[in-house]
């Protein structure tokens, strides 16, 4: 994907703001530009994400210590954000979708769900996200072009239910012996960001017995799918999408005006 200005601004801004508030994160951010690049716009992508959606954004990762990304602080509740992304390639791969625009052909086009990345991408992230006392959100961006499509309504429900092409997919719970165990609880929910040309799409996960609870209203826009109930009455995956978009698609923010 070629990657737009208004991308690339976002980029220049979140470098600026390292610059003058955290200087001590601003050359690790350079060199992580030029050899990673696509996971340090995601970073700035969320940042700028949840500046446009908190009163303060601060980072919080120490750079001694690790830890996560950001600390957000909004109507005096206080969460924590870990931004990852998925490689290109690795979408690629795992869904059979080449990194290209579509060709509008009137075909048919096949592609297998990413289901397993994102599971392996939250399980990567449990220990570093571990020991915060309040809500820790997991953002993963994708740039792949075709994201939108492996990352969608659909992937969503996969990741939070099962996946019929992957066994034990359920991300927050297994069942063994007719009983049902929570999984990775130090992960309150899940962000799944497509990233566009000049915009994003955002649909989140929630975790049905985090250690701590994300009160979605704070993010009122964009869509979360949880089970109703944890375990499940009587052994039945009952979802529910809170905060739906029109035509169910995620919640759309706009950045080709920055």
């Amino acid at each position: 994907m070629s990657v737009s200005l208004s991308l690339l601004s976002i980029t220049d801004r979140y470098r600026k703001f390292l610059d003058a508030s955290y200087s001590e994160h601003i050359d690790p951010f350079n060199d992580r530009l030029s050899s990673q690049p696509a996971s340090a716009r995601a970073e700035a992508l969320g940042y700028f994400f949840f500046s446009e959606h908190t009163d303060k954004v601060d980072v919080a990762e120490d750079r001694a210590k690790g830890g996560v990304d950001f600390l957000c602080l909004t109507q005096e509740t206080e969460y924590v954000v870990e931004v990852t992304h998925l490689e290109v390639e690795t979408v690629r791969r795992r869904s059979g979708l080449p990194n290209e625009p579509p060709r509008y052909t009137g075909e048919g086009r096949f592609y297998g769900m990413i289901t397993a990345s994102l599971r392996n991408t939250v399980r990567n992230k449990v220990k570093q996200m571990s020991g915060y006392n309040c809500p820790r959100l997991l953002l993963i961006a994708s740039e792949h072009v075709h994201a939108n499509s492996v990352m969608d309504t659909r992937a969503a429900e996969l990741l939070l239910t099962y996946d019929y092409n992957f066994p034990q997919s359920e991300v927050f719970y297994y069942k063994k012996c007719k009983k049902w165990q929570a999984l990775y609880q130090s992960i309150s929910a899940i962000l799944l960001v497509s990233v566009g040309f000049d915009h994003a799409s955002v649909l989140g996960v929630l975790h049905p017995v985090p250690h701590y609870k994300f009160p979605i209203e704070l993010l009122a826009e964009v869509p979360f799918v949880g089970l109703r109930t944890f375990p499940p009455e009587q052994g039945i995956l009952d979802i529910e999408w809170y905060q739906q978009q029109p035509h169910g698609f995620g919640y759309r923010f706009r950045y080709d005006s920055v």
